[in-house]
Parts: C-alpha cells; sequence; structure tokens
C-alpha cells in the first residue's frame, strides 16, 4: 500500500485491497503472482461518540485508537471540539498519534479557519521533543496564531513559560528572535521574555542577538532581568509609547527594586514626560 500511495496520491487508509471480491487486511500475506482490485474510499463523516473516542485516544496515545479512526476512512484534518486532530496530538505530545495522522495526510501547519497550529499546541505545553518532530516534517516556525488580542509566533510562548529546550529547538529550527508578528500590540520575543520575568530566556535571546532595545529596561519588576538588558547595554531612558522612561513606569508602580537597579545603573532621574499639553 505504501507503493500504492506513490502512485495514487492516496495514503493507505483509504486504500481497499480485494481478491476475489474479498478486502484483504492490512497484514495479509500474498502468493504472487496474484490479481488484486483496488479501490480507492471517500471520507467517512465521523459521528459524535466516533470524535470522542479519538480524542480518547489522541489524548492517550492510543495507536490502536487512532488507526481505528483512520481506516474508517474520516479525514485527519477533521476537528474535535474546533481543534485539529494534529494540534489535539500536540497539545498532549502524542507523538505516536501524529505520526498515524501525518501519514493520513493531516496538515502539518495547521491552523485552518483561525485555530491553532499544532506548533503553537505543543509550545503552548512545551513539548520540545514533538515541536523537533514537526520542524523535521515542514511545519512553518515562522507561522503565526492569533487569540484576538495578540499575534505570537511558537518563539514568543516558548519565551513566555521560559522553555530553555524549546528555545533551543525552535532557535536551531530558523526561529527569528527579532521577529515582529503583524497586528497591532505585537511584540518580539525578547519584550514577552522580559515582561514574563523570563530571566534565562531572555539570556539565551541575547547569544543569538536579540534586540535589548525593543522592550523598556523597567521588565515588569524582575530586578535580574533588569540587571541583565542594563549589563547588555541597553538604552535605560528608552521611553513608551506615553513617552514615560523606564525609571518612571518603575517609579509610578511602586517596583522599588527596580527604582534602585536604574539609578544605580545611572537613569536620568531628573527626566520628565510629556503629558497631553505637551
Amino acid at each position: 500500500k505504501l507503493h500504492l500511495s506513490s502512485l495514487t496520491g492516496q495514503p493507505r487508509f483509504r486504500q481497499r485491497l480485494l481478491q476475489g471480491g474479498s478486502i484483504l487486511q492490512e497484514d495479509a500475506q500474498l502468493s504472487l503472482p496474484t490479481d488484486l482490485s483496488l479501490v480507492l474510499l471517500t471520507f467517512a463523516v465521523p459521528e459524535a461518540d466516533c470524535l470522542r473516542k479519538l480524542s480518547e485516544a489522541i489524548s492517550n496515545d492510543d495507536e490502536k485508537g487512532v488507526e481505528s479512526f483512520l481506516q474508517k476512512p474520516c479525514d485527519p484534518n477533521c476537528a474535535v471540539m474546533d481543534v485539529a486532530c494534529l494540534s489535539l496530538a500536540a497539545y498532549h505530545g502524542s507523538l505516536k498519534s501524529a505520526k498515524l495522522l501525518v501519514e493520513a495526510r493531516a496538515n502539518v501547519a495547521g491552523g485552518e479557519n483561525g485555530g491553532i497550529s499544532p506548533l503553537h499546541a505543543t509550545c503552548h505545553r512545551g513539548h520540545s521533543d514533538f515541536a523537533r518532530w514537526l520542524l523535521e516534517s515542514k511545519a512553518d516556525v515562522a507561522g503565526t496564531f492569533s487569540d484576538g488580542r495578540l499575534t505570537t509566533t511558537a518563539l514568543h510562548l516558548a519565551c513566555a513559560r521560559g522553555h530553555l529546550e524549546l528555545l533551543e529547538v525552535l532557535v536551531d529550527g530558523g526561529a527569528d528572535v527579532n521577529q515582529l508578528p503583524p497586528g497591532q500590540g505585537s511584540l518580539r520575543p525578547m519584550m514577552i521574555a522580559c515582561a514574563g520575568g523570563q530571566l534565562e530566556a531572555a539570556r539565551y535571546l541575547l547569544k543569538y542577538r536579540a534586540d535589548i532595545d525593543c522592550t523598556s529596561v523597567d521588565a515588569g519588576n524582575e530586578v535580574s532581568v533588569v540587571e541583565l538588558l542594563v549589563e547588555a547595554g541597553a538604552d535605560k531612558e528608552k521611553a513608551t509609547i506615553s513617552d514615560l522612561s523606564p525609571l518612571v513606569v518603575a517609579t509610578i508602580l511602586g517596583h522599588t527594586e527596580v527604582v534602585r537597579c536604574l539609578v544605580r545603573a545611572g537613569a536620568d532621574i531628573a527626566r520628565r514626560w510629556r503629558g497631553q499639553d505637551g
């Protein structure tokens, strides 16, 4: 059937081989020469109970359950509770299930109809091995997903959660440490890491020349992150959109230790910010 897949463009799950009018099983042994008939099946429409069983099989990485679903045959790109099958496998880190779905021609890029992509789903949970396999399977490391508030790449999610092994996998896979996704209010990976106080993630990004002046060095009340940025040469006076300096922001928010850190680093304590009247 693998050979027939290359000839017909259809995976083994949609093929049925008949001998003498009887369907041959997947593990059938043939005596050659012989005459066989090939039938290519259309997808069956799964019922709710079938989708429920598939969801359980994927979450438990049950190969037999996923194989049974694909043999009906059902579309590997169908959604379970509005999440594509492969994205669901990615979320649970169910690699054996995922390999079956991709063999059945599931879309590795995913994200159909605005849904979360497999790579985003697995990075959300920190499954580095699964992410590595997706990238080897030609997933788009620069692909974006929007939750309605913020547009992110997989690297943004890894930075937000401080998953260092996942960061390494994504950067090795070609992720741009300075990528700014499209859309209003989008942030660079370094901004995400600093805002979340993910010191080691920020340190890792610096190794790959991430822009340190893309974020305000008040860094969300994480003194260690502020110290890292200052030591790396970040602009201590870089203003926010409202023209507030990092020192002013830290003062307003009551981040005392950050204020002390910035003052020690030579921040301008006499600086004023521009109001609505200029």
